[in-house]
């Protein structure tokens, strides 16, 4: 019994965060949750920090063409000759390497001794428009699609130079994160770390479709060019943002949901749409409409809310006991709601301590922390 439990205790201090890092991220309650308390808001906040960002990453973009492909895709690599651990990060939805809070991310990543790989979310025009034709089995064909890729990235860096992997997946990226657990090369991924990651796609889907529709009306009313200066400052080189007021945020909030969010569904249809030569009578600016327009086959599993499509099952071909998992989110993040975080630790118990919500981001506001991606390291 005593040998039992000192493997219990072993198993349980290898799936959870640091407590150096939980005092950290406690501690930001107290700090930040007073200046940034609405999660539309705070959604701003680590999204302007992070995309308001001078990179200089150490690697490259480098096109491959995975078997079966139309067309080659762009992923970014940073690797050498040497042996070292790999971290790979799928971004979130319409996230490119080269775009938007990747090059953060890259720079973030690349503090440490590793190669860094970043793969482009399954949304992005470039994946949509270079992915092969669906046979009528999406949700298969997506697990190729992945594996696919990984692959020819693991070919292009070398697996002689590959220690570990470590796989990073933000928002929808956690869903390509987890459909590569099962490559070949599964034997060397010995960490996986979700990033507020949609609990249930349809339900994240219905509930980001909500705040979009709620953003406009406001986005429209606000009148954001002479407070930009003054927002820049208090948002991207103050460590909170104090000196804002509540109607600054109420309109910055919707900023990025409308100008952002709303603007990536539009463009991204019409890069789909052109490159297919097919044309609209009206684009979407809804997620709900986007995936009915662009990828119907995934709004039909959608409709009959498929469980596959749901964190719960997804883990279920994913944890082992020789795999280190790790999730971070935040208790207000507008995609999921708290008791389904209850229900996911109901059914995977060995993940209560491997689990952290933040009691304030909204979706990936923490994200914009001065060190947290280095940190997930």
């Amino acid at each position: 019994m005593f040998i039992l439990l000192i493997f219990l205790s072993i198993f349980n201090t290898v799936f959870a965060w640091s407590p150096e890092l939980i005092k950290q991220w406690e501690q930001t309650t107290y700090s930040h949750k007073i200046f940034i308390d609405s999660p539309v808001f705070a959604t701003f906040w680590g999204g302007l920090r992070r995309g308001v960002h001078w990179d200089h990453p150490k690697g490259k973009m480098v096109s491959i063409h995975p078997h079966g492909f139309s067309k080659n895709i762009s992923v970014y690599i940073q690797s050498n000759k040497k042996k070292r651990d790999l971290v790979v990060f799928y971004p979130g939805v319409f996230g490119q390497p080269d775009h938007g809070i990747a090059p953060h991310v890259i720079d973030e990543l690349e503090k440490k001794n590793v190669h860094v790989v970043v793969i482009p979310n399954f949304l992005a025009a470039p994946y949509l428009i270079a992915r092969p034709a669906g046979t009528g089995k999406p949700l298969e064909e997506e697990k190729i699609n992945q594996r696919l890729i990984f692959s020819e990235v693991i070919k292009t860096i070398e697996i002689k130079n590959i220690r570990n992997i470590h796989i990073m997946g933000e928002s929808l990226g956690s869903f390509q994160a987890l459909n590569v657990m099962s490559s070949q090369h599964r034997r060397m991924i010995h960490k996986l770390t979700l990033l507020w990651p949609p609990l249930d796609l349809k339900s994240a889907i219905e509930r980001f479709d909500t705040i979009i529709l709620k953003s406009l009306p406001k986005f429209e009313s606000c009148t954001y060019w002479w407070r930009w200066p003054w927002a820049l400052k208090e948002v991207k080189l103050n460590n909170v943002p104090e000196g804002l007021s509540q109607s600054d945020k109420d309109c910055l909030g919707p900023w990025i949901i409308a100008s952002i969010f709303v603007n990536s569904i539009k463009e991204t249809t019409k890069e789909v749409m052109k490159e297919k030569s097919l044309s609209l009578h009206t684009i979407p600016n809804t997620f709900t409409q986007f995936i009915q327009v662009i990828v119907p086959e995934i709004s039909a599993i959608l409709a009959k809310r498929d469980k596959n499509l749901s964190l719960e099952t997804l883990l279920k071909s994913v944890i082992t006991h020789d795999l280190k998992v790790n999730i971070l989110s935040s208790s207000d993040d507008f995609l999921n709601q708290e008791k389904e975080w209850d229900e996911l630790k109901k059914h995977y118990p060995q993940l209560d301590s491997s689990i952290y919500l933040f009691r304030w981001g909204g979706h990936s506001g923490p994200m914009g922390l001065q060190g947290l991606i280095e940190s997930l390291l």
